[in-house]
């Protein structure tokens, strides 16, 4: 832990949560699922690669692509291949939801925070892994359980790093970015969370090495370490 020994939640009203790499550890299906969409081009996409495609929406990871293999894309159809794909992907291989995920939600409820989820995956997406992750969850049943809010990609203009994902969630929620608190895992989201004027707590992962020096107010190893300094 950095910076700040201790996350006193009982300085914040909400507490918004990123989707992929916070609520379950997606990153490495996303790897893959590019990986089989763009095979057949010839194109191989190392991790290291792949890493800065975490926190950003496809259409700029496949500008990047396209930029970086001397390529011609139709963003609209690769956009839609790659979600196709990634639900084959799931559907066989589907992520538990991160330890001590649900114990943080449990906590905010208990403490009459609101909550929302801020993701720059597609409302499609977003219902999908949720819906695979209630299916082993007893206490909630539905997303709007969960979340008072719920921001996707396409309900935005401009997304992470820009600060209207975060503004959004907060705007939604009936309060101000200073009121509260984002739990991020990728440096856009975390600039995203910052430039919006909320508290951020980053965690740490093989793709966000730069995580230490970045402007999050917390970092944390994971979640369960995450638990283990809430001042509530």
């Amino acid at each position: 832990m950095t910076r700040y020994p201790y996350l006193q939640l009982q300085q914040f009203k909400g507490l918004i949560f990123d989707m992929d790499g916070v609520f379950v550890d997606t990153e490495p299906l996303q790897f893959e699922n590019f990986r089989q969409v763009f095979a057949p081009l010839g194109i191989h996409l190392p991790d290291d690669y792949m890493y800065h495609f975490v926190g950003e929406p496809t259409s700029k990871n496949l500008q990047d692509i396209a930029r970086d293999y001397g390529v011609e894309l139709d963003r609209t159809e690769y956009v839609k291949n790659l979600s196709e794909n990634f639900h084959k992907i799931f559907a066989q291989h589907a992520p538990e939801a991160l330890p001590g995920i649900w114990e943080i939600v449990y906590i905010a409820k208990t403490r009459n925070m609101k909550t929302a989820l801020c993701t720059s995956s597609t409302l499609r997406e977003m219902t999908f892994l949720f819906d695979k992750l209630l299916q082993k969850n007893r206490t909630f049943s539905h997303v709007d359980e969960i979340f008072n809010a719920v921001v996707t990609s396409e309900q935005l203009i401009n997304k992470k790093p820009h600060p209207e994902p975060y503004l959004t969630a907060c705007r939604r929620l009936g309060l101000e970015p200073q009121e509260c608190v984002v739990i991020e895992d990728s440096l856009p989201g975390i600039q995203s969370a910052k430039d919006a004027g909320c508290f951020c707590v980053g965690l740490r992962k093989p793709y966000n090495k730069q995580l230490q020096t970045s402007i999050a107010d917390v970092v944390c190893d994971d979640l369960v370490q995450l638990l283990d300094h809430i001042q509530l």
